[in-house]
């Protein structure tokens, strides 16, 4: 055991991991204790049945982005999608994996272990046509590896891409375009837990309607500077959203002007000396990889 994880589990109680990783990130968010716990929670949410969904609102300039961020990287990289400038329906083809649906259950297969049993049935049929000479077996085994290549044809027909956003946590740190919200307002409200999106897909063939599917319910967080109020949905929208707000007050202003300075005016081992280590992060990232794994753990029983 390393130095690092023995110091994790002697902290012991839960409330006190928590107040570690929250004073980790105090040290480089100053006087924002309220915004970092406000936030924190519904970032752990994402390991949970019900995540939440965090707006934070305030004018440009205020430190919006700059506290998410330190608070995000102290989270399993995996977890966390940083969303830049994107179409309103990007997030649909994002990348995934190819399934297809089960007529009988609904439930989503991965095609390619299907597509390697039907390559299977058919190398045995060969296998038998290279055996036989006779004639009505062959036609028999013939007609028969026609029918398992017409099944495997029409299997990658119906196939789809899945894109798994359950247990991650969404970033989109601008006041996104009001038709990337309106695209996501059913994920946001948790209607489906998977929702099938069609699509349509140019080819050389012509247009063809296809279909991907959104897994999951994220922890989405936005920031926001301009005044969204007066959009269709505004306040439909605003019902799926916790709003929080970055400290304002002239300490805070004070406080980050001295961080800069230390931060871009001193080497980094003096930093690290005097304001944050790498090692207190990661100890952080620790204790929340730990309590990711606790949560994960209780959703399986």
């Amino acid at each position: 055991m390393q130095e690092n994880d023995f110091k994790v589990l002697e902290l012991g109680d839960i409330d006190d991991k928590i107040k570690y990783c929250i004073d980790v990130i105090l040290k480089e968010a100053k006087l924002e204790d309220s915004m970092i716990k406000q936030a924190f929670y519904p970032m752990l949410s994402a390991y949970t049945s019900n995540p939440l969904n965090v707006k934070v609102e305030a004018p440009s300039g205020e430190g919006k982005n700059w506290v998410v961020g330190k608070m995000s990287d102290l989270f399993p990289k995996d977890d966390v999608m940083n969303l830049a400038v994107i179409t309103d329906k990007a997030i649909f083809h994002r990348a995934g994996k190819t399934v297809v649906k089960n007529s009988n259950n609904g439930e989503y297969e991965d095609i390619e272990g299907l597509l390697k049993e039907y390559d299977s049935r058919i190398e045995d049929v060969e296998a038998e046509l290279a055996e036989t000479r006779d004639t009505a077996t062959k036609s028999a085994l013939k007609a028969n590896k026609q029918a398992v290549e017409q099944e495997k044809a029409d299997l990658k027909k119906n196939v789809m891409k899945l894109i798994d956003l359950s247990h991650r946590i969404l970033l989109y740190l601008d006041t996104p375009r009001t038709g990337l919200i309106n695209s996501l307002m059913s994920m946001l409200a948790h209607d489906s837990y998977e929702t099938e999106y069609e699509y349509a897909d140019s080819t050389a063939n012509g247009i063809k309607a296809k279909s991907n599917v959104l897994r999951g319910w994220p922890a989405f967080f936005y920031a926001q500077a301009l005044d969204t109020s007066h959009y269709k949905r505004g306040a439909e929208a605003n019902r799926r959203f916790i709003k929080i707000n970055p400290n304002m007050a002239k300490e805070k202003y004070k406080a980050a002007a001295r961080l800069i300075v230390e931060k871009w005016g001193t080497p980094d081992f003096m930093y690290q000396a005097t304001v944050v280590s790498n090692a207190e992060k990661d100890k952080a990232r620790q204790i929340i990889r730990e309590i990711r794994d606790n949560l994960l753990s209780i959703l399986m029983r």
